[in-house]
């Protein structure tokens, strides 16, 4: 399919003109992977020159009117109550359906501008996956998350991303010294200019752990900003209501250990794995007692999937598991 005739052909279907014909082959086009940047440009500039449609409910009264044989010149003089009662009628149905036209309009361009600005990077459960962002940047994105970049990259002023779930960036100076800002679900965002650094953003909460250099977070929950510089060595947690607080991290490495799909474990109680093991596999587990949640174990395990860990864990803590239905049950042997 020739450029001009792809574009002006995906253009038609746009505006609702392609023939059957023409829509199959804009289907078949777009069913290619390589063509989606270029669909969603199209997108944009088609949006960008064609009008908003304003119905002319005046016109559209009228017609329906004309189309209709309610009323008769004979029976006007009868029915010039109902007549009115009628008018006033479509004249609300007229205006209801152009307000929701107008309405899911803009639901639907809203949507779109997001697909179109906006690229996203995303891992399964038990995956880690490299990227390298348009400015030289890098990520390592761990399992279950998601990273949302700019599609045609970074503008002039900063440098934006949003991340659910965990990932390590190693940011790459500019010489604008542009800032590059990372920012999570529960309202926190992560300044810098160029260093390494970890952010966890799950349910459960979010955790910033700096490798190098200096990052200044902000968290804006409930618009009340709270600012906090970080040095390297130091890790900060956010509560639910947005606060920062400050620890030293005891050792770098257990933060970093799931990009070798390693596990390392520090007096960690089995209800901590039991988390780690449903955010990195999809897995739920449940334990059979408070007792056996607490039980603690230190050690460097290599998993590079749950039922490796399990197996782990059932030889050291000399446990039962079972699996069923899609869950995971822990018991203490008899």
């Amino acid at each position: 399919m020739e450029f001009e005739i792809a574009k002006n052909i995906v253009f038609s279907s746009f505006e609702g003109k392609a023939t059957p014909m023409q829509q199959k082959m804009v289907e078949e086009w777009l069913a290619k992977s390589e063509n989606t940047e270029l669909y969603f440009k199209w997108l944009e500039e088609w949006e960008r020159e064609t009008p908003q449609f304003l119905p002319d409910i005046e016109k559209a009264y009228q017609g329906f009117l004309s189309k209709t044989a309610l009323i008769t010149e004979e029976s006007k003089p009868t029915v010039e109550k109902q007549i009115s009662s009628k008018r006033s009628f479509i004249n609300a149905f007229w205006f209801r359906f152009a307000a929701s036209v107008v309405l899911f309009a803009g639901l639907g361009l809203w949507f779109f501008q997001d697909k179109i600005q906006f690229e996203e990077h995303t891992t399964s459960f038990g995956e880690v996956k490299n990227i390298t962002l348009s400015d030289g940047s890098t990520v390592i994105l761990n399992a279950n998350s998601s990273l949302k970049v700019p599609r045609f990259g970074f503008g002039k002023s900063t440098r934006e991303v949003f991340l659910q779930g965990e990932a390590e960036f190693a940011v790459k100076h500019t010489i604008d010294n542009q800032n590059f800002l990372v920012k999570t679900p529960d309202a926190l965002v992560v300044e810098v200019l160029g260093t390494e650094f970890l952010v966890y953003a799950r349910k459960r909460g979010t955790k910033v752990a700096l490798h190098k250099g200096k990052v200044q977070l902000h968290s804006i929950k409930d618009k009340q900003e709270k600012v906090l510089q970080m040095k390297a060595g130091e890790v900060v947690t956010m509560d639910k209501k947005g606060n920062l607080k400050l620890q030293a991290e005891k050792n770098i490495a257990v933060a970093k250990a799931w990009q070798e799909h390693q596990f390392i474990f520090d007096h960690t109680s089995l209800q901590e794995i039991a988390y780690k093991i449903e955010e990195n596999f999809g897995v739920r587990v449940q334990i059979a007692d408070t007792t056996l949640a607490q039980r603690e174990i230190t050690g460097t395990y290599q998993a590079q999937n749950v039922e490796e860990l399990l197996n782990a864990l059932e030889e050291m803590l000399n446990v039962q598991i079972i699996k069923q239905n899609g869950e995971i049950s822990i018991y203490e042997n008899d």
